[in-house]
């Protein structure tokens, strides 16, 4: 019988950490599944998330920054730690990668006409504020900082309504 062991951690953590952790985590580990789309967004798919759930788009774009700058600062690598720490253990040893989730554009970009009207009105709502931010208070980071946040904040908790986690994960792995 096979067996699956799942392995967690911080998108954010010290890569050798991650790296030794997931090095005793996996041994005798034959593949690794790893949290990751198995077929690329294309930009047809981020068009269609612009314009059918801009706040769900803003707040996307901050979250890669969120995950991605702190991974660039540590590897080197515009990645989150733990992605690139699981990447080089995989070619350390020899190991494929397989990733599970499915794209995640095109589930969050099928909402209701409701939903994108609403997100689009949140969306020109943060635009009026970071415009009159910036002309008052030029330099000021909040200001530039507010609208992202807002978009985030609000956009996962309300237009990340399109389909329930149930509906929208994948298995992780048949075997």
């Amino acid at each position: 019988m096979e067996q699956v062991d799942l392995f967690g951690t911080y998108h954010i953590d010290r890569p050798s950490k991650v790296r030794r952790e997931l090095e005793e985590f996996s041994e005798g580990a034959q593949v690794f599944f790893t949290e990751q789309a198995r077929e690329a967004a294309d930009a047809s798919d981020w068009t269609e998330l612009l314009s059918r759930n801009p706040a769900m788009f803003i707040a996307g774009w901050g979250l890669n920054l969120l995950w991605g700058l702190p991974g660039l600062l540590l590897t080197r690598r515009f990645d989150t730690v733990d992605s690139h720490s699981t990447k080089q253990v995989a070619q350390k040893r020899g190991l494929s990668i397989e990733p599970v989730d499915m794209k995640i554009a095109p589930q969050l970009a099928d909402v209701s006409l409701l939903i994108t009207l609403a997100s689009w009105v949140w969306t020109m709502f943060i635009i009026a504020i970071f415009a009159s931010g910036a002309a008052i208070w030029p330099r000021t980071p909040l200001v530039y900082g507010l609208p992202v946040t807002g978009s985030t904040i609000l956009g996962m908790g309300v237009f990340y309504q399109s389909c329930s986690l149930h509906e929208c994960r994948s298995p992780s792995a048949t075997i």
